[in-house]
């Protein structure tokens, strides 16, 4: 071989590592969520218990890397949420306590899925879980007077009581029903209107 200058060779050598450098970062592609909506909605019934798995997380990177989700933030409430990895490319988002509607309705949750490579940020996908209501809750009586009177031979039909009940579940499990129940005797005296 010819006479190359020291400092040539040196010089070469870091210019073909700094570019097969920027080759393998450029050839690092950010990972991306299956499906890519960047928001989604996901309906959990309230009561369900710890570790249920409430939604598959999955992910796909061109680079094959191996996937790590998770959650960077979430409404004010504490999260009740956490993933737990089931594969390269998947994950399970679950349940660390029961969701209860009447204290928290919904959460908004931004999952992350990255693959370890920096500088890349990896992605964000916006999830909003809507607790849906479970008939739970009894209907509680407003405050009254238990004991009530009625003078003899009152004109009929004559309004004795007048009670009011409520339920904090939601449309079909919040509506209150009423019924009296009566000895025999008294059956054809009192109704309800």
């Amino acid at each position: 071989m010819g006479n190359y200058n020291p400092c040539i060779l040196s010089l070469l050598k870091c210019c073909l590592l700094v570019l097969s450098l920027l080759l393998i970062t450029k050839a690092n592609f950010i990972p991306d969520f299956v499906p890519n909506d960047r928001t989604s909605v996901l309906y959990v019934p309230e009561g369900q218990p710890n570790g249920t798995s409430i939604r598959r997380l999955q992910g796909v990177d061109s680079n094959y890397d191996t996937l790590t989700f998770g959650i960077k933030s979430f409404t004010e409430n504490e999260n009740p949420f956490f993933v737990e990895r089931v594969s390269k490319t998947e994950a399970d988002l679950r349940l660390k306590m029961e969701l209860d509607r009447e204290n928290v309705s919904e959460y908004w949750i931004d999952l992350t899925l990255v693959d370890g490579r920096v500088p890349y940020p990896g992605k964000i996908q916006f999830l909003l879980v809507i607790v849906q209501d479970l008939n739970d809750n009894s209907p509680i009586f407003e405050p009254f007077n238990d004991t009530f009177s009625i003078v003899e031979n009152s004109e009929v039909p004559t309004q004795v009581a007048k009670l009011k009940a409520k339920d904090v579940d939601e449309g079909p499990n919040g509506e209150v029903t009423y019924s009296l129940e009566l000895d025999e005797d008294d059956k054809d005296k009192f109704n309800l209107q």
